[in-house]
């Protein structure tokens, strides 16, 4: 399946759910997103929405240039804002900022005056970024839920059993790669043959700022929702707060990274 074959997007969650079939985009568009109402709104003149779109309208400036940014402003909860933001490993840093800034410019009218809120934007291509903020502290911090699904509407009706240990096996082994590699780039690539010219890609990913060992847990967490999502599809994405997995029937990222190597920034704090 190519990367820009048509996904339907399916969320998992109690509160808000939205749908989207996609296709192959000049900009990045809306994937999924959630609003917290258990969480609580703040109000139109409250101080956290001042530092929210200060936050917001900074974040893409951040001078981060490996595709992860964390970010806070304020002074004490709950009028404090903190951002994650994050790419996929293999965008360019132009793509990468691009797909931030809309993120930010877009997250606050789709969930109006919450507090916490997450938010994923794709072209159908190789662009995808995901925001998330909180009035709470959430970096270095590892949470598997909520939880999404993206997936083909094509089923592997041949070779199935053969297909899903492959899968399966691949995903296990670049778990452990991305979990035991340093900041920034908590991620890993790779390819295997299931039969014939039948080969299945995969990626898998981190926030960079997680310790191996809740890279690992997220990871290995997501991963057994697989059944759930997308087991017998010839393509899924399962994607968490901090972290997800895809994978195709044809190559849909870059095997180099191009942006610079450099130690993990720790969070900007203001």
């Amino acid at each position: 399946m190519a990367s820009s074959s048509m996904l339907l997007f399916f969320l998992i969650s109690p509160f808000f759910v939205h749908f989207l079939v996609l296709g192959a985009t000049a900009q990045p568009q809306m994937l999924y997103h959630l609003c917290y109402p258990n969480a609580g709104n703040y109000t139109t003149n409250s101080p956290y929405k001042a530092n929210l779109n200060h936050l917001l309208n900074s974040l893409p400036n951040t001078g981060r240039d490996y595709g992860f940014y964390n970010f806070s402003y304020g002074k004490k909860f709950p009028d404090k804002a903190y951002a994650i933001g994050i790419c996929r490993p293999d965008m360019d840093t132009k793509s990468c900022r691009n797909c931030i800034s809309v993120a930010s410019k877009k997250s606050k009218s789709l969930c109006p005056n919450f507090y916490l809120a997450i938010a994923g934007f794709d072209d159908g291509g190789s662009n995808y970024c995901m925001l998330r903020y909180a009035n709470y502290n959430i970096f270095r911090l590892m949470e598997n839920a909520p939880y999404f699904f993206v997936y083909s509407l094509s089923n592997i009706t041949e070779n199935l059993v053969k297909f899903k240990q492959t899968r399966n096996g691949l995903l296990k082994r670049l778990n452990s790669v991305a979990a035991a590699r340093g900041s920034p780039h908590k991620y890993a690539v790779g390819e295997e043959v299931v039969s014939g010219i039948l080969r299945v890609y995969a990626l898998v990913q981190c926030n960079s700022d997680l310790s191996e060992a809740d890279c690992n847990r997220c990871l290995d967490d997501t991963i057994t929702l697989i059944p759930e999502c997308c087991d017998n599809r010839a393509g899924g994405r399962v994607i968490t707060p901090s972290c997800s997995f895809r994978y195709e029937l044809s190559k849909f990222y870059k095997s180099s990274i191009e942006r610079p190597t450099v130690s993990a920034t720790p969070p900007t704090d203001s």
